[in-house]
């Protein structure tokens, strides 16, 4: 009996992945990126020791060109929180905003040997080149598209709150500082990291800054203070420190303006022309005088508008210089007026015999409208003489007794007498053909006014009418009626004569 067998085979496709594929990854791979890693850390330290030991010898060049390498080599933040590379990238970028901050405000002498990308910084203002350094850091350690303050760490924060210090822009310091406050803890890791139930993120220092450095900067000391004392992360001790060093500064501040004796310009000092700085006020700046005592609310009289120093713009490579020169003084005879700084509240009045300086280009400008006064007007300068005249005796007088209207009027006309009647010919004719007639004229106007009172109803005013109409006068134009008085006046002068009654 036959028998049948059946043969089954069963193919298998090797190309399949099946679904759950193993995660392991080789070992071969995974020593791999460990070895460049390795490599890359190596490197980076290798070049950062020698970037350092180029900057404190104030080789530009070569620092500039060892950052370049550096950023080349470094990958951008991941995701995760483990990040190898965050503690390098921290490193060099502090290195970086040191070098250009460095290079902005004190530039070397060669300055071919400074490169081109160091160089464009010059031209920018402090607000600018302190804006485009905090945002290059933003990007640099933010992990997602956006910029987002959360993610720079808070050495870098510092170093840039220290540069907007140094360019004399602290305002930018405090709005990098705020928003950083702002923003901590919600999308970096910064904040979440606690050794000891202590915050790792560099807080403490952050406030030490804010509160020592850049509000007394801006003269915020009362909002200092305030800020302290509404702080409720810090533990009471270190909270305590705070507050007893802001205030053991803001005394030092205070006893060095009283003790600061006031500034008198020198005459060699209006001959320079070093350009004044611009930047806000610090507390070391600023000059006392020590003829009042402090003031608890600042003073409503005297502001920007009263001061005599001409603002000049800053320029990069003089920022550093806090001088005010190019400055001649005022004589001291001129009241003074309190002066006030906006960086405190403190009201600051001069001594009574101090001299009060005012810029040279004050001075050119009323040099050269007087000249162009003096230009038109060639005898102009007996106004100032007549005005100034019951001030001669005393220089305080001049400010207190104001002049008669009077001597105004006989100074005012003085001038166009001597140009315009110098010889006796045009006098005499101005006298036969201008005040006699208006004399006359004036004479007339007030007889008939007189005539009016006298006569009452409208009998008089029928009888005014009649005489005005039978005398011949009707209401025409002044020029007409004093062209009438000087024909008659001439007339009658000439008729007079010519009887021998002259």
């Amino acid at each position: 009996m036959p028998t049948a067998t059946v043969t089954r085979e069963i193919v298998t496709n090797s190309h399949i992945i099946p679904l759950k594929a193993s995660l392991a990854t080789s070992p071969s791979v995974v020593s791999e990126a460990q070895e460049v890693q390795t490599s890359r850390n190596a490197t980076l330290r290798s070049l950062y020791s020698r970037a350092a030991r180029a900057f404190l010898h104030r080789d530009v060049a070569l620092t500039h060109s060892l950052l370049t390498s550096a950023f080349a080599i470094l990958p951008p933040p991941k995701a995760s929180q483990h990040d190898t590379f965050a503690e390098h990238r921290r490193k060099w970028d502090i290195l970086r905003i040191t070098l250009e901050v460095t290079v902005y405000t004190s530039p070397p002498d060669d300055t071919a040997s400074i490169p081109t990308s160091l160089r464009t910084n010059a031209m920018l203002s402090p607000q600018s080149f302190v804006s485009a350094l905090h945002a290059r850091s933003l990007q640099l350690f933010t992990r997602a598209d956006r910029p987002d303050a959360a993610y720079l760490p808070s050495q870098v924060l510092v170093t840039l709150a220290l540069a907007s210090m140094k360019t004399n822009c602290p305002l930018l310091g405090r709005a990098m500082i705020e928003e950083w406050l702002a923003r901590r803890g919600q999308s970096s890791p910064y904040g979440y990291e606690a050794v000891g139930g202590q915050r790792t993120d560099g807080y403490e220092k952050v406030l030490d800054i804010y509160c020592l450095n850049v509000l007394p900067m801006l003269a915020e000391w009362d909002y200092a203070e305030e800020f302290l004392e509404y702080e409720t992360e810090l533990d009471p001790s270190r909270k305590q420190r705070l507050m007893s060093t802001l205030s053991a500064v803001h005394a030092q501040h205070v006893a060095a303006l009283q003790a600061q004796p006031p500034s008198v310009p020198s005459t060699s000092s209006s001959q320079s022309t070093t350009p004044m700085s611009t930047a806000l006020p610090t507390p070391s700046d600023l000059t006392p005088r020590p003829s009042r005592s402090p003031s608890p609310t600042p003073s409503t009289s005297s502001h920007s508008s009263t001061s005599t120093h001409t603002a000049v713009p800053l320029t990069p490579k003089a920022r550093h210089s806090s001088v005010v020169n190019g400055l001649t003084p005022f004589s001291p005879s001129r009241p003074q007026t309190p002066l006030s700084s906006t960086a405190t509240s403190r009201t600051i009045t001069p001594a009574p015999g101090a001299v009060r300086p005012v810029s040279r280009f004050r001075e050119h400008t009323q040099t050269s409208s007087s000249s162009s006064t003096s230009n038109s007007l060639p005898d102009g300068h007996a106004l100032l003489s007549a005005l100034n005249s019951s001030a001669s005796a005393s220089p305080y007088q001049a400010s207190t007794s104001a002049p008669s209207a009077f001597a105004v009027l006989r100074a005012a006309i003085r001038p166009y007498f001597e140009r315009y009647f110098s010889t006796p010919k045009s006098l005499t004719l101005f006298v036969l053909f201008v005040l006699l007639p208006t004399f006359s004229l004036f004479l007339r106007i007030r007889r008939r006014r007189m005539r009016l009172s006298v006569g009452s109803g409208i009998d008089s005013r029928m009888a005014e009418d009649v005489r005005r109409r039978l005398g011949g006068v009707q209401k025409g134009s002044v020029w007409r009626s004093i062209w009438e008085e000087a024909v008659r006046a001439v007339s009658d002068t000439v008729r007079m004569g010519g009887r021998g009654l002259v």
